[in-house]
Protein backbone atom coordinates (compact mmCIF):
# COMPACT_ATOMS: atom_id res chain seq x y z
CA UNK A 1 0.00 0.00 0.00
CA UNK A 2 2.85 2.39 0.81
CA UNK A 3 4.31 1.91 -2.67
CA UNK A 4 0.94 2.72 -4.27
CA UNK A 5 0.59 5.92 -2.26
CA UNK A 6 4.16 6.86 -3.19
CA UNK A 7 3.48 6.34 -6.88
CA UNK A 8 0.27 8.33 -6.84
CA UNK A 9 1.76 11.26 -4.95
CA UNK A 10 5.09 11.56 -6.78
CA UNK A 11 3.68 12.02 -10.25
CA UNK A 12 5.31 15.41 -10.81
CA UNK A 13 8.83 13.98 -11.13
CA UNK A 14 7.57 11.31 -13.54
CA UNK A 15 5.74 13.94 -15.56
CA UNK A 16 8.87 16.09 -15.84
CA UNK A 17 10.98 13.14 -16.99
CA UNK A 18 8.46 12.05 -19.64
CA UNK A 19 7.92 15.68 -20.74
CA UNK A 20 11.66 16.10 -21.32
CA UNK A 21 11.79 12.88 -23.31
CA UNK A 22 8.73 13.82 -25.40
CA UNK A 23 10.24 17.21 -26.20
CA UNK A 24 13.77 15.98 -26.80
CA UNK A 25 16.15 18.00 -28.94
CA UNK A 26 16.44 14.86 -31.05
CA UNK A 27 13.36 15.12 -33.28
CA UNK A 28 13.43 11.38 -33.99
CA UNK A 29 12.97 10.71 -30.27
CA UNK A 30 10.05 13.10 -29.82
CA UNK A 31 6.51 11.85 -29.27
CA UNK A 32 3.14 13.42 -28.44
CA UNK A 33 2.63 13.78 -24.71
CA UNK A 34 -0.32 15.28 -22.90
CA UNK A 35 -0.88 15.76 -19.20
CA UNK A 36 -4.20 16.94 -17.90
CA UNK A 37 -3.80 18.15 -14.36
CA UNK A 38 -6.13 20.40 -12.38
CA UNK A 39 -3.75 23.10 -11.19
CA UNK A 40 -5.82 25.13 -8.73
CA UNK A 41 -7.96 24.16 -5.78
CA UNK A 42 -7.05 20.51 -5.36
CA UNK A 43 -3.93 21.11 -3.25
CA UNK A 44 -5.82 21.06 0.02
CA UNK A 45 -7.82 17.91 -0.75
CA UNK A 46 -6.23 14.68 0.44
CA UNK A 47 -6.46 11.33 -1.32
CA UNK A 48 -8.71 10.02 1.45
CA UNK A 49 -11.23 12.85 1.15
CA UNK A 50 -13.67 11.14 -1.20
CA UNK A 51 -16.52 13.06 0.43
CA UNK A 52 -15.31 16.19 -1.39
CA UNK A 53 -16.12 14.66 -4.77
CA UNK A 54 -18.49 17.50 -5.68
CA UNK A 55 -15.81 20.13 -4.98
CA UNK A 56 -13.28 18.12 -7.02
CA UNK A 57 -15.81 17.80 -9.84
CA UNK A 58 -16.32 21.57 -9.89
CA UNK A 59 -12.56 22.23 -10.02
CA UNK A 60 -12.14 19.64 -12.77
CA UNK A 61 -14.98 21.03 -14.89
CA UNK A 62 -13.60 24.54 -14.56
CA UNK A 63 -10.14 23.32 -15.58
CA UNK A 64 -11.48 21.42 -18.60
CA UNK A 65 -13.44 24.46 -19.82
CA UNK A 66 -10.29 26.56 -20.10
CA UNK A 67 -9.61 27.40 -23.78
CA UNK A 68 -5.99 26.18 -23.58
CA UNK A 69 -7.00 22.88 -22.02
CA UNK A 70 -9.81 22.49 -24.55
CA UNK A 71 -7.26 22.85 -27.37
CA UNK A 72 -5.01 20.23 -25.80
CA UNK A 73 -7.96 17.87 -25.29
CA UNK A 74 -8.89 18.21 -28.96
CA UNK A 75 -5.29 17.58 -30.08
CA UNK A 76 -5.03 14.55 -27.80
CA UNK A 77 -8.36 13.12 -28.98
CA UNK A 78 -7.39 13.76 -32.60
CA UNK A 79 -4.20 11.79 -32.10
CA UNK A 80 -6.10 8.91 -30.56
CA UNK A 81 -8.60 8.85 -33.43
CA UNK A 82 -5.94 9.40 -36.11
CA UNK A 83 -2.46 8.44 -34.83
CA UNK A 84 -0.95 9.05 -38.26
CA UNK A 85 -1.64 12.76 -37.83
CA UNK A 86 0.93 12.83 -35.00
CA UNK A 87 3.48 11.00 -37.08
CA UNK A 88 3.42 13.74 -39.70
CA UNK A 89 3.96 16.67 -37.29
Amino acid sequence: MTALVGLSTSSESTHLRVYREANSRDEAAQFPYFRFNVLRGMDDIGLEEWSKVEVMTDFTRSYLQSPLVDDELRRCAGGLVNPAAFEST
